[in-house]
This record gives C-alpha cells, structure tokens and sequence, in this order.
C-alpha cells in the first residue's frame, strides 16, 4: 500500500492471517482472460507491487467458517492491487470486477493509485454455476479509506460470528462509510443508499459550479432551485441510512 499504512494494519488482522505473497501479471492475465475481459488490460493498468497481505480463516482467525446463501465461506483472502500510472477509472473498475469475480469466495481488495491514494472495494456474490471456480457479484462497494472512519474496518470491532458474516459487516461499514447506521437496513439496502447518496452528491457539486459560472439571472435561478432540491434529497436520504444523521 502507500507509506501510509498496510492493509493487515489497516484491518489489524492477527498476526496468523498476515502473509506476503505476489500477485504476478501472468496470474492476472490468465483470470482475466478465463472471464472474458481484455488481457492488455493487465499490462497497461496494474504495478508489479500487487499481493496477497492476508489470508482470513477460522485457523488464522479465530473465526468458523460460515455459508452465504448456499455457498461455504471458509476463508477470506485480503488482496492489493497497486496500479500503474496510465491505468484510467475506467481501468479500475474492470480490475475490481475482475478480482472480485476470479475466485469462488469473498474477496477484501485493497486499491492503491499510482499517486498513493488508498480505497477498499468489497461485493457480495455467490459462485458461478457455470464455473465453480469463480463467483458473480450481487452488490458492490467501494471507498476512498480518507472518507471511513478512523478504526472502523479494525478486525477487533467486527461481527465475528462466523466469516460469511464477518464479510457482511465488513462491507455494511464500508457502504456506511464507518457511521452508525438506522436498524434494520440490509447490508443490501445501505450499498444502494450510498450509492445513491454519491451520485447526489455528485450532482450537486456539478450543479453549483454551474450557478457560479452562470451568467443569465434566469438561470442561476433554475440552477439555485435544483441545487436547493439536490440539498434537500441527500438530507433525506442521510437522515433515513444514518443514526444519528452526519451534518457533513
């Protein structure tokens, strides 16, 4: 990861679940090539710094294993991926689908940019039934580990009941950005709350840079009102994930 920190020390893994190991271009190349997806991809996106940092299971972890629907989760690997400077956002997300569809399990991905910028990606899926070697994702989450709170994916302050679980509320912190949340929301619910939320918020910024560089009295209004109504929604929706709502 960057100098910052280590994504075991990020997730303050026991010392049992840490290992080193690489994850070569080839090894890459080959996963992207069984599922389908353009194998340049590899070359031209990914460092040769990506690894293997950790390994969580009940040995390791202290945790039984656990089942997701009617798949076994009996280990969880906690992965790196650094990317080369010319890799593109778009580049990203084709590199997080592909490792998180490249085994036929959970998968922790740590991302780091080749400006140093680290974020966590987690999904929930199931295995193929076209190949048992390789999972679907159901629902995906990603974030930026400047926007969590601090400690939140600390291994110590998660449900630890068995690893499908473990996994669960791994990726609910995630998706929740590290705040409370109301009760009763789905794991599910709060990926598509924030998702939603980030697209609002998305909107928003580009909307009030609109207005600032709108000359038209008539439109600085129109934009005004839409940004009013953009304020108004995300509070709704932050009232309705969060407990208590955050005010930022």
């Amino acid at each position: 990861m960057s100098e910052r920190a280590d994504p075991a020390d990020v997730l303050a893994l026991p010392p049992a679940a840490r290992i080193r190991e690489r994850i070569t271009k080839v090894m890459l190349a080959d996963a992207a090539a069984d599922l389908g997806i353009d194998n340049k991809i590899v070359d031209r996106a990914v460092d040769v710094a990506s690894a293997v940092v950790g390994v969580i299971r009940p040995e390791t972890a202290q945790i039984p294993a656990g089942r997701a629907g009617p798949d076994v989760v009996g280990d969880i690997p906690v992965l790196h991926l650094v990317l080369a400077p010319r890799a593109t956002s778009a580049d990203q997300t084709k590199l997080i689908d592909l490792l998180h569809r490249s085994m036929a399990r959970p998968v922790i991905l740590f991302v780091t940019s080749s400006k140093g910028d680290d974020a966590i990606s987690l999904a929930l899926t199931h295995i193929s039934a076209n190949n048992a070697n390789r999972s679907v994702i159901d629902a995906r989450t990603f974030a930026p580990l400047n926007q969590l709170a601090p400690g939140s994916l600390r291994f110590s302050v998660l449900d630890r009941a068995d690893l499908a679980i473990f996994y669960r509320d791994l990726t609910r912190v995630v998706a929740a950005r590290g705040q409370p949340t109301v009760a009763g929301l789905t794991t599910e619910q709060i990926i598509q709350m924030r998702r939603e939320l980030t697209a609002l918020e998305g909107d928003l910024a580009s909307t009030v840079r609109a207005a600032q560089s709108e000359r038209s009295h008539s439109g600085r209004i129109v934009l005004n009102t839409r940004a009013r109504e953009l304020r108004d929604r995300i509070q709704t929706v932050r009232a309705a994930l969060y407990n208590p709502a955050p005010t930022h």
